[in-house]
């Protein structure tokens, strides 16, 4: 490999990196704790569970963070009058359609973690499906929040979405995933302070 090819190698996977925002990623892995933190607190912990469920709560991360950077660039919100750090697809060094197929992969990743989260976890069938149409929901909101011809993050709902499905969902999906009986009915103040 000659040098100039290492180097576009090189500053490609920094991009790769820079577009997957990994200092995102503790934060939603807050709302993954939360549940585990409530499971515990019902006598019942499963390791292999939690893994897979901070699996999957990293993977759509990372492809909400991806469409992030496809969606504003393909608005042109991130053009040369934007303020902060240069996004990957603006900076020139990857191109849309690598940034798209990087969101299909992270998008089949994410239900792949999802369905073997759901196989593994003791749940009913019902729950099961309810999960798993909420799994598929979470994917399609990841992409649609700057992508596509009618993106809801420029119209105000990405708070909302944020509270619904890395809030209030994930927080009882966790403690269902977690725990044998977690049957939660009510709102912990962890998620309160999602509302203000």
């Amino acid at each position: 490999m000659d040098v100039e090819t290492h180097k576009s190698s090189e500053s490609k996977s920094k991009a790769w990196v820079k577009a997957m925002r990994l200092s995102t990623l503790p934060l939603a892995i807050a709302s993954t704790l939360t549940g585990v933190f409530l499971a515990l607190h019902q006598g019942w912990f499963d390791p292999f569970l939690f893994a897979m469920t901070a699996i999957t709560t990293v993977l759509l991360q990372i492809n909400s963070n991806l469409a992030n950077d496809y969606g504003d660039f393909q608005q042109g919100t991130d053009n040369d009058e934007r303020v902060g750090p240069m996004r990957a697809l603006q900076s020139g060094v990857l191109r849309p359609e690598e940034v798209r197929n990087g969101i299909i992969g992270f998008s089949v990743l994410s239900l792949i973690s999802g369905v073997l989260l759901l196989y593994f976890s003791n749940l009913e069938l019902i729950e099961k499906v309810i999960l798993f149409a909420l799994g598929l929901a979470a994917i399609y909101a990841s992409i649609k929040y700057t992508a596509g011809s009618n993106p809801y993050g420029y119209r105000g709902l990405g708070d909302l979405s944020v509270v619904i499905f890395f809030g209030f969902c994930w927080r009882n999906r966790s403690v269902h995933y977690s725990s044998r009986d977690a049957r939660s009915n009510s709102i912990p103040s962890s998620d309160i302070h999602r509302l203000f």
